[in-house]
């Protein structure tokens, strides 16, 4: 049984919209884990922009709180194409986001 890759880490600054993921290939994003370093509580958000037609921005989660010292994991199980972002933003500054996948070779 395959298991989800570690992708990529981010640590966008405050108020910033900010890619943690630019696809170069098909990509099924499985999971993101938020985990705010904050004194206080931070707001974030998560959208993956498909860039191959039409752009369509997708947001999972918009202002979502997250406590001082709490940790947020969503599971997304959605395949993206290739020159896809998905980008995170933490209103504060304060919360660094893990993203795991599995990457599907073009045939």
């Amino acid at each position: 049984m395959p298991t989800a890759q570690y992708l990529s880490q981010l640590k966008p600054a405050a108020a910033v919209l900010a890619p943690i993921l630019t696809a170069t290939t098909r990509v099924n994003l499985q999971e993101l884990v938020a985990c705010n370093e904050g004194a206080a509580t931070d707001y974030i958000r998560a959208v993956i922009k498909k860039n191959t037609g039409p752009v369509i921005n997708a947001y999972l989660f918009y202002d979502l709180p997250i406590k001082p010292g709490g940790t947020f994991t969503a599971e997304i199980n959605n395949m993206v194409p290739a020159g896809s972002t998905f980008d995170v933003y933490s209103q504060n500054g304060n919360v660094s986001f893990n993203l795991f996948a599995f990457v599907t070779p073009v045939p």
